[in-house]
């Protein structure tokens, strides 16, 4: 995930360059199974934050390299509206990608 978006990201700098574009990208917020230690939904569409690892943090950090703007769903939600059984927290979710960020 990090590779391709370093990849799309150098593709819009290297289409965009001098021009006075700010370059941006949205990164999903996979909020089910947040608060299971598997983070099974996050880690199936590519973002491996579990065991120690800050999946966040990482893709931020590619962003920063390329001075992109980082753009991220699910700041409306709230976790008393999911499901218990999904284990979904997007609160918490929308916290560590600030915090990433």
């Amino acid at each position: 995930l990090k590779t391709h978006a370093a990849g799309v990201l150098d593709k819009a700098q290297t289409a965009f360059g001098g021009h006075n574009v700010t370059l941006a990208a949205k990164v999903a917020g996979i909020h089910w199974r947040y608060g299971d230690h598997s983070h099974a939904a996050e880690v199936t569409a590519g973002y491996y934050n579990t065991n120690g690892r800050n999946a966040y943090r990482e893709i931020a950090e590619v962003f920063k390299s390329y001075g992109a703007t980082l753009d991220f769903t699910c700041l409306e939600m709230r976790n008393s509206e999911q499901p218990s059984n999904a284990h979904s927290y997007p609160e918490y979710l929308v916290q560590q990608v600030l915090d990433a960020a």
